[in-house]
């Protein structure tokens, strides 16, 4: 049977029945891998709330206009050394990006992943300047000896300096703007030294603004600070927009968001 011929007009424009049905399938096993013990929800379903960031952004509480672009996944906020001297960090999910402010987003899908310590962490961050941030997490790649890791903390750089460039006219040498696809340099000392002297430069700019915390969650804590969205308020935001009324994924992950609320 012809697949165009097999179609649904359900959602607002014409489209195949398996592409739907693909989209509900996937949808369908988070909904029930979600109840095993061991599986992370959030983990999985990072990249749903990530690409309906910009919709979920035009909402009362937070009411700003968000690219892709201007978003950092899993960005780290606190350096950690450990007994045997390793260097870490701590991540928040999505570090947001807009003049004048900076928003961390912190995502849960369960409540009971929820650490006081986590918390406690992210309060502390949020009484940094946004200077003190940005320096402090470019500065964790003086740390970073495996070529891999160069490679992926220079993308993480190059995005982290064009929002810096772009939005809030920070001084950038122009190598450091056009590097997205350069090999690590065989020099990385001096990479990492033009890295501190954009530290330097951001120092200058003052940038002394606090980020906003923002929790994404099932339910409302009361004890839990920043801004707080709960996985309804998503499905309700992203079902009353009309530029998604014929979007078959935004459709389907509204469905999930109401199982994965309860």
């Amino acid at each position: 049977m012809d697949e165009d011929a097999n179609t649904t007009e359900r959602y607002g424009e014409v489209c195949t029945m398996s592409e739907k049905d693909k989209i509900s399938s996937v949808f369908d096993l988070l909904d029930k891998w979600k109840l095993f013990p061991a599986y992370q929800l959030e983990r999985r379903a990072d990249i749903y709330f990530a690409y309906y960031l910009p919709q979920i952004f035009k909402m009362e509480q937070i009411n700003e206009e968000i690219t892709h672009e201007r978003i950092i996944p899993e960005f780290p906020y606190k350096i950690i050394t450990t007994k045997d001297g390793r260097i870490l960090s701590n991540k928040v999910d999505y570090a947001v990006f807009c003049k004048d402010k900076l928003y961390m987003v912190e995502l849960k899908t369960d409540m009971d992943s929820i650490r006081p310590s986590q918390e406690t962490d992210l309060k502390e961050a949020a009484t940094k300047s946004f200077s003190k941030l940005i320096c402090d997490a470019l500065k964790i790649q003086n740390c970073t000896t495996k070529k891999e890791y160069q490679n992926k903390y220079r993308m993480f750089t190059f995005s982290l300096f064009t929002i810096l460039n772009d939005l809030y006219k920070v001084k950038i040498p122009e190598c450091l703007l056009c590097m997205e696809s350069l090999p690590v340099p065989v020099d990385w000392s001096e990479y990492m030294w033009q890295v501190n002297c954009v530290c330097q430069n951001l120092e200058k700019k003052k940038l002394d603004f606090q980020p906003t915390i923002i929790h994404i969650q099932p339910k409302i804590r009361n004890n839990s600070e920043g801004i707080i969205i709960t996985l309804k308020d998503v499905r309700e935001q992203l079902s009353r927009d009309e530029a998604l009324k014929a979007d078959i994924l935004a459709i389907r992950f509204c469905q999930s968001l109401r199982a994965w609320a309860d």
